[in-house]
C-alpha cells in the first residue's frame, strides 16, 4: 500500500478511536492533503460557515471567503492559501464529527479525477487505492 494512503488510514483510525487532539487532527489534514487529487478543481471542505469556508487541497489549506456585492444581486468570492495551523480551533475540533463527510468528498473527487484522468501515473495508483479502501470502510 502507498505510504500516503497508509498514513491517512492510520490517522483516520486514530481519530475514530477517540484521539482528537489538535496535533492529530492537523496531521490527518496534512495526510488528507497528500492524497487529494492534484489540480485547482479539487478541494475537500472541512468546515466553516459563510462568509468563510475552510478547505484542503493537494497543496494544503485554503480559505474561501464570499460576500454579497453592494447594490448587485450576486456574491463574489476569493480564495487564499493558508497554513493548516491558521485554521481556527473551532473548525479543527469539529473535524472528527465530519470525518464521514470528509472521506466521502475525497472519494467522490478521486472518482471524478479518475474519469478525467490526467495522466499522472503516481497519483493514479494512489487514487485506485483510495477507492478500494474507502469503498469498503465507509459504506
Amino acid at each position: 500500500m502507498n505510504q500516503k494512503v497508509e498514513r491517512l488510514i492510520k490517522l483516520l483510525n486514530k481519530i475514530k478511536m477517540g484521539v482528537m487532539d489538535k496535533e492529530t487532527i492537523i496531521s490527518f489534514l496534512m495526510a488528507l492533503s497528500e492524497v487529494t487529487p492534484p489540480g485547482e478543481d479539487y478541494a475537500v471542505e472541512i468546515g466553516g460557515s459563510l462568509p468563510h469556508v475552510y478547505m484542503v487541497d493537494s497543496k494544503g489549506a485554503l480559505l474561501f471567503s464570499s460576500k454579497a456585492e453592494e447594490f448587485l444581486p450576486y456574491f463574489s468570492g476569493s480564495t487564499r492559501r493558508i497554513s493548516l495551523l491558521m485554521i481556527p480551533d473551532e473548525i479543527i475540533i469539529n473535524v472528527p464529527s465530519k470525518i464521514k463527510d470528509i472521506i466521502d468528498q475525497l472519494r467522490k473527487q478521486v472518482e471524478e479525477w479518475i474519469r478525467g484522468s490526467r495522466g499522472d501515473e503516481e497519483y493514479y495508483k494512489i487514487a485506485k487505492e483510495i477507492i478500494e479502501v474507502f469503498e469498503k470502510s465507509m459504506d
